[in-house]
């Protein structure tokens, strides 16, 4: 019930009612009520992940071509407060055979369930085997998402919102992309001119090792602006977002209307840049494999760890899948290369600085000296929060932000 199975290699292409009960009733196992459970289920030689969650009634969440599960997770995080929530993820991705129905007088499934599909909602009071039912086969083109060369690198972003107000740009984690930024642009388009992108080396974006230098990364940043035609914009940087914002602002005030900084700082102790280092080494001699447990603790407080396994899920997914010669390249970066501190005076745009408290890694004193060192800068702290706090307190980040920026 713990292992982890890879679903691109799943050779099960099909989901049957048997199934689709076996799962609803191993379900019931491993549910705790208001909180989440990691569950893989196996049926008949194929592997089920997902995650379940919740309280009675179940609801069974099954993803359209060509998401996975996690194209549920903010239904199943609401959910979860009054449903038992099942989010899984299809065998192949590619294809269903549904042999559902709610027609009167079929088998009765012993609890209450709603069948839930992207483009289909079908209320089950009772199911009954169709008998066999040809797949569902959809073709489909490929949105590709929109890159552009910037400053000689194809840069993948977004841009969304009112184009007739100011603009945010935001600025994501190390490992990271600009899909984790999805609550904040939620929040932020019914009100401003949002723009979001992968940082070189990161998501879609080109970009390998060489690009990990921080003037490097500042002047594509700038580039990215000044084609927005907006500027200057309000910068939002997480962590190493964070650091790279700092720079950016350094090297082209002009740019900047104001500065937001999340969980990151300005200097680190020798010890700290001796971890850092010790961290590069980890990742080029064992992959980001080595690293994937220690860095979730360091990320994420113990409750959420608990209750959220989609959200842990969905990092996991991300920072197995990133660049190891990248990642190692940036730990040695931050270690090696950067210490604004003695430069916090030359920012004289408005400045937020969001910690939370319970950050190890860039702790309430490193947003302390932020805040001190930059005039006029306010500090926020927020509670029961570790590290990535725009993915663990969405909610308390996107209303410091939103008012925040209506200031300024």
């Amino acid at each position: 019930m713990n292992r982890m199975v890879d679903l691109h290699t799943a050779e099960l292409s099909t989901i049957t009612y048997c199934d689709a009960v076996a799962w609803i009733e191993a379900s019931a196992v491993e549910t705790q009520r208001g909180g989440f459970a990691r569950l893989c289920v196996d049926v008949d030689g194929g592997a089920f992940d997902g995650v379940v969650g919740g309280s009675e009634p179940a609801v069974l969440l099954l993803h359209g071509f060509p998401q996975t599960h996690l194209a549920w997770r903010f239904v199943a995080s609401r959910l979860a407060h009054t449903h038992t929530v099942v989010a899984t993820d299809l065998p192949g991705y590619s294809r269903v055979r549904l042999l559902l129905s709610n027609r009167s007088g079929g088998a009765t499934v012993s609890r209450t369930c709603v069948f839930v599909m992207m483009e289909c909602v079908t209320a089950v009071a009772s199911w009954e085997p169709l008998g066999a039912m040809p797949c569902f086969q959809r073709s489909m083109t490929m949105i590709e998402p929109p890159r552009a060369e910037i400053d000689g690198i194809a840069l993948n972003r977004i841009r969304t919102g009112s184009r007739n107000t100011s603009t945010v740009v935001l600025v994501h984690a190390v490992g990271y992309d600009l899909t984790y930024w999805d609550r904040q642009i939620e929040a932020l388009l019914p009100k401003v001119d949002v723009v979001a992108f992968d940082l070189p080396g990161h998501g879609r974006s080109a970009g390998g090792p060489q690009e990990c230098r921080f003037d490097r990364l500042s002047a594509i940043v700038a580039h990215l602006i000044r084609e927005t035609g907006a500027h200057p914009v309000h910068l939002v940087g997480i962590s190493f977002g964070g650091m790279v914002a700092q720079t950016t602002v350094l090297a082209y005030p002009e740019l900047i209307r104001s500065l937001t900084l999340i969980g990151t700082a300005a200097r680190f102790s020798d010890p700290v840049r001796a971890a850092m280092r010790a961290r590069a080494d980890t990742i080029r001699n064992g992959g980001m494999a080595s690293v994937l447990q220690s860095s979730l603790e360091r990320w994420f407080t113990p409750e959420t760890m608990e209750r959220r396994p989609d959200i842990i899920d969905r990092v996991s997914k991300t920072v197995l899948g990133d660049d190891p010669e990248v990642q190692a390249a940036i730990w040695d970066l931050i270690a090696n290369d950067f210490d604004v501190h003695d430069r916090l005076g030359e920012i004289h745009c408005p400045t937020l600085v969001l910690v939370g408290e319970r950050d190890p890694s860039t702790p309430i004193s490193a947003s302390a000296a932020l805040a001190e060192g930059i005039a006029g800068a306010e500090i926020q702290i927020l509670p029961a929060t570790s590290h990535l706090a725009t993915i663990e307190s969405p909610n308390a980040v996107n209303a410091a932000l939103l008012r925040f920026i209506a200031a300024h």
